[in-house]
């Protein structure tokens, strides 16, 4: 809900992505509207929820800098490249990669709940061979 003065807004995360399944959890960046308090070409922030199993087997990779973090249940992130694995276990466990770097992730409990932030917020930031929806 946004206020009259346009610069407060407050919500529930979970209701936001099921009335935009098309954001993939997406929820600030370039790609929102430039009217929205949630525009930013600075940086971009996701809020997931996934289902046990669910994973991305093939790596994207990027021009930009992330940070994962675990707020609820247990997820796996791993760097192919430099053979790494992270297993984010307990709430606020993160993993940080820079630019470049190829990942891959998978759900290790029901319902695990990740935020991601990406900067800077950029048209095209991931390679052709991956998607947005890292």
């Amino acid at each position: 809900m946004q206020t009259p003065e346009g610069n407060i807004s407050s919500g529930n995360l979970d209701a936001f992505q099921a009335r935009e399944p098309g954001s993939r959890g997406w929820f600030i960046g370039h790609f929102i509207n430039a009217a929205s308090n949630f525009h930013s070409n600075d940086f971009e922030v996701k809020w997931s929820r996934h289902p046990l199993g669910d994973k991305r087997e093939i790596p994207s990779k990027g021009n930009v800098k992330t940070l994962a973090v675990l707020i609820e249940g247990k997820f796996k992130i791993s760097l192919p490249e430099t053979n790494q694995e992270f297993e984010l276990k307990a709430v606020g466990d993160y993993v940080y990669y820079g630019e470049g770097v190829s990942h891959t992730w998978e759900s290790l409990q029901e319902n695990s709940c990740v935020l991601a932030i990406r900067w800077p917020s950029v048209p095209q930031s991931m390679t052709a061979t991956s998607s947005a929806e890292d």
